[in-house]
């Protein structure tokens, strides 16, 4: 969560692009937590037609970077109809923003990852490093094998750890 703040973030202000944040993790939602947005309604309402996309969307001080919450507090939600709906509504999005960042569920935890990884057209997996186990970044890599091209960012990383050709 906090990586898809600051790159959505970094995105709109130092590159001017028009950058959606949607938390889309339906059981945790965290977004919220790293930017200051109004009580209002969020991904769910938007997806039940129950509110405007402007209604929806939050701007995150002068830069181009909007975020979108999950909203529905207290609505039972079912992941696998969210996620399908999200997919058949991703294009009526893509017309207004020149990045999405779709925030999720860490990969291993959550069902329909499969199917929201499917949406991706790139998919940023964040490693800890020290921290996460080999076999736990090789079940995740092999869950998502035939979604989207892969990314990684390694944080957590000791500069003392590094090979000294890489310092710095």
């Amino acid at each position: 969560t906090t990586t898809v703040a600051n790159l959505g973030y970094t995105i709109a202000r130092d590159l001017g692009k028009k950058t959606l944040l949607i938390d889309c993790d339906f059981r945790c939602p965290a977004l919220q937590r790293y930017v200051t947005v109004p009580a209002q309604a969020g991904l769910i309402e938007w997806l039940d037609n129950r509110a405007s996309l402007e209604d929806c969307v939050s701007t995150i001080d002068e830069a181009p970077c909007s975020i979108m919450v999950v909203g529905g507090v207290g609505r039972e939600q079912n992941e696998l109809t969210r996620i399908q709906q999200l997919k058949a509504r991703l294009p009526e999005l893509r017309l207004h923003f020149d990045y999405l960042l779709l925030n999720t569920p860490p990969v291993l935890s959550s069902a329909t990852m499969g199917i929201l990884a499917s949406l991706a057209d790139v998919l940023v997996l964040v490693i800890r490093a020290g921290t996460t186990p080999k076999h736990v970044v090789k079940k995740a890599f092999t869950m998502l094998a035939q979604t989207a091209e892969k990314q990684v960012v390694l944080n957590g990383v000791e500069a003392k750890s590094m090979p000294h050709h890489l310092y710095g």
